[in-house]
């Protein structure tokens, strides 16, 4: 069992699974916008594959996300998070047109409106067919998200809330809970989201 650096000492236990929540800065409803919640849900199948975790449920609601799954691949929930939200912010920002440079703080727009060119010519996974694949993805939601709202972004640069809530799954009940509460969360905030549970359910 490890500890985080950071204040928040976070427990890892090998094995265990988490519920997580993760909040945008000021609670900002980007992801009203469903190309932001594609976006999302893209970079977590695709941190996924190169992370090696089992992903159980996901909710994406305007405001936040709640993610359930249990690393596999020897990384922690936090390197998994941390990849999650800076690779988004990366490419929301990105899909919105945002050229300036950004900085550390997860609440910032962080390294993330370097041209995409440059963000694939500095990836160790250069000229992989699932990068390139996604590449192509981010590319296909700039082009919608310019045809729907022009150059200009109605949306201020992408931001996330610093740090994020988790939670150490203890049992098959708690697990059960858990599904269950990220099942009904577009009936319980009384919005449009993206909802899936174990590996089933679907969007709305």
């Amino acid at each position: 069992m490890g500890r985080h650096r950071n204040s928040q000492k976070r427990i890892y236990i090998p094995g265990a699974t988490y519920f997580i929540t993760t909040v945008t800065c000021g609670r900002y409803p980007y992801f009203e916008e469903e190309i932001f919640r594609d976006l999302f849900v893209h970079e977590l199948m695709y941190c996924s594959e190169l992370k090696s975790f089992s992903l159980y449920g996901y909710a994406v609601m305007p405001d936040h996300a709640h993610v359930l799954f249990r690393p596999m691949g020897g990384f922690t929930y936090s390197q998994i998070m941390h990849f999650i939200k800076r690779h988004c912010t990366r490419n929301a920002n990105f899909i919105m047109g945002y050229a300036r440079p950004g900085d550390n703080d997860e609440c910032a727009p962080e390294g993330a409106i370097r041209p995409l060119e440059g963000a694939i010519g500095q990836s160790r996974l250069r000229g992989d067919a699932r990068l390139n694949e996604f590449i192509m993805k981010i590319r296909n939601y700039r082009e919608k998200f310019v045809a729907r709202h022009g150059d200009r972004s109605p949306f201020p640069p992408f931001k996330w809330q610093k740090s994020y809530h988790d939670h150490y799954i203890r049992d098959m009940d708690d697990l059960r809970n858990h599904l269950a509460y990220i099942a009904r969360q577009c009936s319980h905030h009384g919005c449009g989201g993206s909802v899936r549970v174990d590996g089933m359910g679907g969007e709305s």
